[in-house]
């Protein structure tokens, strides 16, 4: 099987699990090729081929894994080969737009048949309509629904595609995605509302193997590692594949609707471990800063991330990812601390339980996580970077060493000192969240002062009721905080200094009951200067409540 796609990252999606599955289901040579450049459209497509323009990223496949492998022009990649398949595609915002397929389309495709292999099909890429929440700025060219713009691809396809007979197939994987979405996937196959995540490039790959060359896909015993999908889950995709080839310009209603029960797996053996989450930031493998924690984009909100990436004897086999619903992660994977391609980036996941196997690591020598919200919003800096937290659970092995040993802290002389006693008191657990606070309306934290923004970790905010009064603040030598307080309207008029007094027991003159309704504290060095280790900087604020308050 030899597949040419001529497209930008929707193909790239579409053929991220073609060759897995091909080779699963009896494939002896498999050779994919993707052409790539981002949002690429017919137009730039037809000005690439005129001028002989080697603008593509060479996304190559024949053994498993993808690389790429430099530049390289259209005419040069179809024949470079003898494909069995070329494939075309529109852009994807454009992809339900009529007038967008005229003279870029006929010239794109008279160029490729008078240059390809006789016996070459040329087939057409039939892409997916963003999710319904996408923020995407062209599904405004669909009123922002989802319904509209799957309805619009269908239509423009079988009006400028489907009679020119050139094309001798249609790839159906926008009907299919569509289908799936009818059960009990529900609206769950994008990463980020448009682009595909695991679950959505594997019933994509499942369509294409089944259009090129008809094969029984239900049959497939291989499952991206994190997927590891069921039988039930199995025969929904192929439902939604085998109905998009019969019907490719409607929407077939799944008869898949209830969920298959989620089965929890036994962990008397296991421990589960603090995979120190950070809030505001993200690791990005195939970004230029692929080894660094990537915190004052304006997407790093939307994030928790591991502070550390994990090798496979920190996370072994047979350790267990547990999920919790209206989440995702995308569990990032370096070989040898090197950039990752684009194309072999680990996708999103929601699923609720993942074993990690050998399968699952692949030839990845160390992973980390991104926890986000399904719709890929923001966080919401009072409650919803914990719950990020504790939405991503890892138990591995009792006998997987420690991937992290924090500083031990023994606060029983200055408790003492205060004539308390610290075993009446629970030491709460803090979770670093990139920058500082420094609005006076609303709850937001400052990311992006690139001169001071990576100075500071900021908590939680607190309610009064969350830090009662006699609870106790300690703060190390060398470090300080500055407890910002909020009214009920989530406004304040001033600040209070940076203190760095060890020792302070919460009063009501504290809180300041008559205004305060809530404190969030901004943690830094004392002076303050770039923090490189947050969690060591954590460590070094302190928070105890008296027993059986603490959150």
């Amino acid at each position: 099987m030899k597949i040419l796609a001529v497209g930008n990252s929707f193909s790239q999606d579409s053929l991220r699990y073609v060759y897995d599955i091909a080779k699963d289901l009896g494939a002896q040579n498999v050779t994919l090729v993707n052409l790539y450049i981002g949002g690429c459209s017919l137009a730039l497509h037809k000005s690439n081929a005129e001028n002989d323009l080697p603008n593509y990223d060479y996304e190559k496949n024949t053994d498993g894994v993808w690389r790429t492998d430099g530049k390289i022009s259209i005419k040069t990649a179809v024949e470079s080969d003898n494909w069995d398949v070329i494939t075309l595609q529109q852009a994807s915002g454009s992809s339900g737009m009529p007038d967008t397929y005229g003279a870029d389309l006929n010239y794109l495709l008279e160029y490729i048949c008078s240059i390809k292999p006789q016996k070459t099909v040329v087939a057409w890429n039939m892409t997916w309509a963003y999710a319904q929440n996408s923020t995407h700025a062209e599904f405004s060219k669909y009123h922002s629904n989802q319904t509209e713009m799957y309805g619009a691809i269908t239509g423009t396809v079988r009006e400028k595609v489907a009679p020119k007979e050139n094309f001798e197939l249609i790839i159906p994987a926008g009907t299919a995605v569509q289908n799936a979405r009818s059960g009990f996937i529900g609206d769950n196959l994008t990463r980020d509302g448009y682009h595909l995540n695991d679950l959505g490039r594997y019933l994509a790959a499942l369509t294409w193997v089944k259009a090129v060359t008809g094969w029984d896909v239900g049959a497939v015993k291989t499952f991206p590692p994190t997927l590891e999908i069921d039988a039930y889950s199995l025969n929904a995709l192929t439902d939604a594949v085998e109905s998009a080839l019969k019907t490719p310009y409607a929407v077939t209603q799944s008869t898949f609707t209830e969920a298959p029960p989620v089965i929890m797996p036994d962990l008397s053996e296991h421990r589960q471990i603090d995979w120190l989450p950070f809030g505001g930031a993200y690791w990005q493998s195939a970004d230029d800063n692929y080894d660094k924690l990537i915190t004052q984009a304006a997407n790093s909100k939307s994030f928790v991330a591991s502070f550390i990436r994990f090798t496979k004897e920190q996370l072994p086999s047979d350790s267990y990812i547990i999920l919790q619903s209206g989440w995702q992660y995308r569990a990032e994977g370096w070989v040898g601390d090197a950039k990752n391609e684009p194309a072999s980036r680990p996708g999103l996941t929601g699923k609720s339980v993942t074993r990690v196997t050998d399968l699952w690591w692949g030839s990845f020598t160390l992973r980390a996580f991104n926890v986000s919200k399904t719709d890929n919003s923001a966080l919401d800096t009072n409650s919803e970077y914990v719950l990020a937290r504790d939405a991503l659970k890892i138990y591995v092995p009792n006998t997987a060493p420690s991937a992290y040993d924090p500083p031990s802290t023994d606060d029983s002389a200055a408790f003492a000192a205060q004539s308390l006693d610290v075993s009446d008191f629970d030491r709460m657990d803090l979770m670093p969240i990139f920058g500082f606070y420094n609005k006076p309306e609303g709850f937001d934290i400052i990311n992006t002062n690139a001169a001071l923004s990576p100075q500071f970790v900021a908590t939680k905010i607190f309610t009064r009721d969350e830090l009662p009064v006699g609870s106790v603040l300690i703060v190390d030598g060398g470090y300080q905080y500055r407890p910002v307080w909020w009214t009920e309207a989530k406004t304040y008029t001033t600040r209070p200094n940076n203190v760095t007094a060890p020792f302070t027991v919460i009063t009501d003159e504290w809180w300041n009951s008559a205004e305060h309704r809530y404190k969030g504290f901004n943690v830094s060095l004392a002076p303050t200067a770039q923090i490189s280790d947050p969690y060591a900087a954590m460590s070094h604020f302190r928070i105890y409540v008296p027993k059986n308050i603490a959150d």
